[in-house]
């Protein structure tokens, strides 16, 4: 089984666009009878966001729904995972779009190489404020450089992996309004491959990353905010 941690704040109608998507990622998966189970954890949400969240037929009866007031996108994911009871799960946004056959391609990936893999779509589509797309990098591509990790993120938030993988490497904090850090899955990232995991791109999958005038990643960027200190740059001297 395959559980899906979805965070929601104040995406209101954007929303139900998410959980479109994601309902088509369930169904895709169903069609090969790999169970789905929607985790939602609903962090600091406004009603309007709470009550489309609810009503919405990609939340079934025997899914997973958790109010919490962590105002903090980590420990949100980790608060979601704990409740994950699927092999693997999934973490997904909750104003972005995923093609339908990301988690059902990731699991199978996973599936022929082994736990210690950590999975992300091929590629990024852009839209909203500009539209673009790129391709991610494989960690096992010959253009693959650990060192670039220092100076940006290679990959988006959206990742599948074994549970195991989630409960050896948690989440950081991120209230860089407090603290100045932030970047949580960045600061993951580099934490999982510290550790051996290896991060690739599952063949024909993609994400449509919602840009927006107004983001959390915005705010953090024009904050010159800092990921948290990890080991993956130590070096010895």
């Amino acid at each position: 089984m395959i559980s899906v941690v979805v965070t929601f704040h104040n995406e209101r109608t954007l929303a139900q666009i998410t959980l479109n998507s994601i309902l088509r990622c369930r169904k895709y998966c169903e069609k090969f009878e790999e169970p789905v189970q929607l985790v939602v954890v609903l962090d600091s949400v406004d009603a309007m966001t709470k009550k489309i969240v609810e009503s919405h037929p990609c939340v079934r009866p025997n899914d997973v729904l958790l109010n919490v007031n962590y105002g903090d996108l980590g420990f949100s994911r980790n608060r979601g995972i704990s409740a994950a009871d699927g092999e693997f799960v999934a973490i997904l946004d909750g104003d972005d779009l995923y093609s339908e056959n990301w988690l059902y391609a990731a699991k199978e990936l996973i599936k022929r190489k082994g736990k210690h893999i950590v999975c992300h779509p091929e590629i990024v589509v852009n839209f909203g404020k500009y539209n673009s797309y790129a391709w991610q990098i494989d960690q096992e591509d010959a253009g693959f450089d650990p060192d670039g990790l220092l100076l940006s993120n290679y990959w988006t938030s959206w990742v599948v992996a074994h549970k195991e993988v989630f409960a050896s490497i948690e989440y950081a904090e991120s209230n860089h309004r407090q603290q100045g850090f932030g970047h949580e899955d960045w600061h993951w990232n580099c934490c999982t491959i510290k550790a051996g995991y290896i991060h690739k791109v599952v063949p024909q999958t993609s994400g449509f990353y919602r840009r927006k005038h107004s983001s959390l990643l915005s705010e953090q960027l024009q904050n010159r905010v800092y990921i948290r200190k990890t080991n993956f740059f130590h070096c010895e001297i």
